[in-house]
């Protein structure tokens, strides 16, 4: 189906309304490609006789907020009786919203008698009826005693409490053709009611289905003044080469782009995020994430689909596959393959991932093995799920017979009953933490797995972010590079995941990392004084000893700095 531009409404709009652009001209709205663009995509539901529903990801200074309110005011002009309305972040937006459209009623040549032009409203007289609002997001109560047909809301990434604010304001716009819910954005990293929202529609756009939201995202290149003619002689970098021959970029983009970089002081992440080339980008390097783009996008490129799950026999360490296509339990993609292997095993609190929304997930117990290979680790296998502490341990225990009898990484206190566990049934091949003074007592459970507090939480994830970076980690799990992609340091700098998504299996690779980088590669057993026992007698480490598996091993200790197990009042749950 061609779909054709509504030329009627363009005609209008581009001789009607006035605006004042970038270099502050008062003129006419002569719509530019990027507004053209925006007006096409509406047409694709305008046209269908479909409720418009579009979530735009928007690049700095196009426009698209201008057109927006064009066309909510060239409804609210041509129609009795209807009801616009522009809610936006903040007062200081709001106000800039309102302006526009004040301007278009103000410098129309033919304004409709008006009841009252205030600083958030333009109410049309009898018998025409007709209103244009404009309103704060933060505003308690916004829209709840209103009905509508245009709803455009402004930086919703940016809204403090999105899901609740959207939520009330859909109710009151009907599901009838000739309305319109128009949702815009920069970005503002991974997660939240606008990414949501966007993914979720650029997942069902190419099913053939125009209702319900469509998602729309043009990269910086799409538009015609993000161009400057090079001087002679122009030579573009490696970097520039690169850019160009993935985006097909003229060498006057590529000079103009150059030319902002600098203006963003050589910064090209910041370049990334406020021009982006793909949406993706756009959210990677938005807001304050913890993983860099090239980082999440070399990650995605390795992702793999063959996935068997099931259960390891605590027993035999033996894996027993899941029948009738059932994903419970452990989800595995690789055998030992006569590698070593660490176990990294963050456990669940019961915590709500979105503590101002009681109806969000609770988290989850994350399991991850990590092969130890020293140039390349990959991740082997994972539990994603909520058991009984005792039944994890018990699991835990099978994929260590299963992988090799590898150094488990425990978090604790919350992992306690795991360690139990480990401990009842003979495995002592646990992390140990210990001071540097200190002297290993296989006895004293105090010193295992690794102890979460807020400071040492900043240790797990920068003693991992290296070897991410360098590639020395292949993840190979889709759900573990989409806690990636929500992982975000917050307004405190704490690095946890975005309201409503989880980072329970980041924080079991960042322990198995710790494990990797602070436990030997290689069994070299050593009898370690005691405190208490005859360490001259070799009975002495017998009662702890698996006969396949040694008690410690040198070496098997974190960093620790005296007083950091005080810390017990700035507990930090993982």
């Amino acid at each position: 189906m061609i779909i054709e531009p509504d030329y009627n409404r363009l005609a209008w709009i581009s001789a009607k309304l006035h605006i004042i652009d970038k270099r502050g001209h008062f003129r006419l709205l002569a719509p530019n490609n990027g507004q053209l663009l925006l007006h096409a995509e509406m047409q694709q539901q305008r046209a269908r006789n479909l409720p418009v529903r579009i979530v735009l990801l928007k690049p700095r200074q196009v426009g698209w907020s201008t057109w927006t309110e064009a066309e909510a005011f060239h409804d609210v002009y041509h129609q009795p009786n209807t009801n616009a309305m522009a809610v936006s972040v903040d007062a200081d937006s709001t106000d800039v919203i309102f302006g526009m459209a004040k301007r278009y009623h103000t410098s129309h040549p033919e304004p409709l008698p008006t009841d009252n032009t205030n600083r958030k409203a333009i109410i049309f007289s009898d018998p025409h009826r007709s209103a244009f609002h404009a309103q704060t997001a933060g505003k308690v109560g916004v829209g709840r005693s209103f009905q509508a047909r245009f709803l455009h809301c402004s930086e919703v990434a940016f809204w403090s409490d999105a899901a609740t604010q959207l939520a009330g304001l859909y109710q009151m716009v009907p599901e009838d053709p000739g309305t319109y819910i128009i949702l815009e954005s920069t970005a503002n990293g991974m997660g939240g009611a606008f990414y949501d929202t966007y993914m979720e529609a650029k997942e069902r756009v190419g099913s053939g289905d125009f209702r319900g939201f469509r998602p729309v995202f043009f990269p910086w290149y799409e538009f015609n003044e993000y161009s400057v003619d090079p001087p002679d002689g122009f030579e573009a970098t490696p970097e520039e080469r690169q850019e160009a021959q993935l985006h097909s970029l003229t060498d006057a983009q590529l000079y103009w782009r150059r030319l902002k970089i600098q203006e963003l002081n050589g910064r090209i992440d910041v370049f990334r995020q406020e021009y982006p080339a793909t949406d993706l980008e756009a959210f990677q390097t938005s807001g304050a994430p913890v993983f860099d783009a090239q980082t999440i996008e070399f990650q995605a490129k390795h992702i793999r689909s063959d996935i068997r799950y099931g259960l390891f026999d605590p027993h035999t360490g033996t894996f027993e596959e899941n029948q009738g296509g059932s994903r419970y339990g452990w989800a595995v993609l690789d055998d030992p393959r006569g590698e070593e292997h660490v176990i990294g095993a963050d456990t669940r609190e019961h915590r709500l991932s979105d503590d101002k929304d009681l109806k969000s997930e609770r988290d989850y117990d994350g399991v991850v093995v990590l092969s130890r290979h020293p140039s390349l680790r990959r991740i082997k296998a994972i539990f994603h799920g909520r058991m009984e502490q005792k039944d994890l341990g018990l699991q835990v225990l099978g994929a260590a017979k299963h992988y090799g009898s590898p150094w488990v990484v425990p978090e604790v206190p919350q992992g306690m009953m795991v360690l139990q566990v480990l401990r009842d049934a003979g495995y002592y091949r646990i992390f140990n933490r210990r001071g540097k003074d200190e002297t290993f007592d296989p006895e004293d459970t105090d010193n295992l797995g690794f102890r979460t507090t807020t400071a040492t939480r900043h240790m797990l994830v920068h003693e991992t972010i290296p070897y991410l970076r360098t590639q020395s980690i292949l993840i190979q799990f889709e759900v573990i590079v989409n806690e990636m992609r929500t992982f975000i340091y917050d307004k405190m700098g704490k690095p946890i995941h975005r309201p409503s998504k989880h980072d329970d299996l980041l924080f079991g690779l960042f322990l198995a990392m710790i494990g990797d980088i602070y436990c030997p590669r290689s069994p070299r057993p050593v009898i370690l004084p005691a405190t208490t026992g005859n360490a001259d007698d070799p009975s002495y480490l017998d009662r702890y000893r698996d006969p396949d598996i040694e008690l410690s091993y040198s070496g098997a200790v974190d960093p620790w700095e005296p007083g950091d197990d005080d810390d017990w009042g700035e507990e930090t749950t993982v």
